[in-house]
């Protein structure tokens, strides 16, 4: 099966996901007091599920548990299994991706992806590369515009947008693997 005929998740019902997710992990530096500032304004329930690293452990009891009690719309699910996970991000309007901008590779805005769920990167980061500007979802440069990007998604134009990039990467896939088939009968026959 190739990544085109997989099932979206986002594809199971007419709403769109009243939700957002933050799986990135909960550190100074992380952005997510800007998830939590974003899905207030946006009008949205956060969903937060990640590990805590124990060098942050002081930051997660002295910032985020206090910013999670006076915030109702923020839900702490703490980390959570793969399955569980795909089913979060799959069901989720929007990832927030984490403003890390350390160059470390985000397996989260991935994951999302593999799910049909659009992710909110932030310029400058890992998660921007990824990212297919109004396509797979929108590169922000502020809180403002992460709202106002929010508020633009569309269902039925992205899950049309997303199945066509992804054709596109399976087009190329199928390329590549075929490509690699033919060089590997071309040195076979010159090793023997």
């Amino acid at each position: 099966m190739t990544i085109a005929q997989a099932p979206l998740l986002h594809d199971t019902g007419e709403s769109w996901p009243a939700h957002l997710v933050f799986t990135g992990p909960i550190s100074r530096d992380s952005g997510i007091e800007c998830a939590v500032e974003i899905a207030a304004r946006a009008g949205l329930q956060l969903k937060v599920a990640c590990e805590v690293p124990p060098h942050d452990r002081s930051y997660f009891c002295e910032i985020f548990v206090p910013m999670l009690h006076s915030n109702p719309h923020v839900q702490w699910l703490d980390e959570i299994g793969d399955r569980s996970r795909n089913e979060l991000l799959g069901g989720a309007r929007a990832l927030l991706a984490a403003c890390d901008r350390s160059g470390a590779f985000d397996l989260q805005v991935v994951e999302a992806l593999a799910c049909g769920t659009p992710v909110i990167a932030w310029a400058d980061t890992s998660a921007a590369d990824i990212i297919a500007d109004g396509v797979s979802g929108f590169v922000v440069r502020s809180t403002d515009q992460a709202v106002a990007r929010i508020e633009e998604l569309d269902r039925r134009a992205y899950l049309s947008r997303y199945r066509t990039v992804i054709h596109a990467y399976d087009c190329a896939t199928v390329t590549v693997a075929g490509c690699l088939r033919g060089r590997e009968k071309v040195a076979s026959k010159w090793r023997s």
